[in-house]
């Protein structure tokens, strides 16, 4: 289906409210960044996974452990905001793509998340979104001294009974 312009400044303006609510409530953003190093969930067929790649200069740090830490605590809060009445009874494949940096401490930076990929659903874009934004992620490896990491995350889920229910 063949969305037109109105649909995606519509979703881009949801979002854009979506990220101003989170921030006025105070919410603390996080970052983190990284480089080719990848972490993705070992799901089965049908069910949601997350695929988070790290994009900038690990200055030699493994973030391999770190990273698949970071992508249990972002689908833990994904399962948790995932939209059940979103998904319809066929069977589809959706992604949803979202770069952004983390900071040593753990924290998003400000203003660092950016949506490269959407849905197609406003809903579902929400959140993967909200899960990035409401995840506590612990700090970067100690042995990192760079300024912070940044990160891919491929949030890929198919609207199939065993996940929506």
């Amino acid at each position: 289906m063949k969305r037109g312009n109105g649909s995606s400044i519509r979703m881009k303006l949801l979002l854009l409210i979506a990220v101003s609510l989170t921030l006025v409530t105070g919410m603390q953003a996080q970052t983190q960044s990284g480089d080719e190093q990848q972490a993705g969930s070992e799901s089965e067929q049908g069910l949601p996974h997350i695929q988070v790649s790290s994009l900038s200069d690990r200055h030699g740090v493994d973030f391999g452990p770190y990273l698949a830490a970071w992508r249990k605590t972002t689908e833990e809060s994904w399962k948790k905001l995932f939209p059940h009445g979103a998904m319809t009874p066929i069977v589809q494949r959706e992604v949803v793509t979202i770069r952004l940096k983390i900071l040593p401490n753990g924290y998003i930076v400000n203003g660092s998340l950016f949506l490269e990929g959407q849905s197609g659903s406003t809903a579902l874009d929400r959140a993967a979104w909200g899960a990035l934004v409401n995840s506590k992620y612990p700090p970067l490896p100690s042995a990192f001294h760079g300024p912070c990491v940044e990160l891919r995350t491929v949030f890929s889920f198919d609207a199939s009974p065993e996940w929506t229910q």
